[in-house]
């Protein structure tokens, strides 16, 4: 199962606690805007899955997911722009 939370400098649970966003998969990457948006991205056997969340933790819009040539651990950046960019 995939989860995230948000914590603040010292550890502590900024959000309401963990957030449930996917019964299953691998490899969690979790990158968040300036906006406070956050997005969650996970490997589900060959695909890319992901969702974003808004600064309340709620998703935002339906989730995604794409196709992976390689069996690769994900990572992503935001961009200066705010911009989210995954790497399969």
């Amino acid at each position: 199962q995939v989860y995230f939370a948000r914590l603040d400098n010292r550890g502590q649970h900024v959000s309401a606690g963990e957030v449930h966003v996917s019964q299953r998969g691998r490899y969690p990457v979790a990158l968040r805007s300036e906006e406070g948006n956050t997005l969650v991205a996970w490997k589900n056997g060959a695909k890319l899955q992901w969702q974003l969340f808004d600064a309340e933790d709620k998703p935002a819009g339906q989730p995604g997911s794409s196709v992976c040539a390689t069996n690769d651990r994900p990572s992503g950046v935001v961009t200066a722009e705010g911009k989210f960019v995954l790497f399969p």
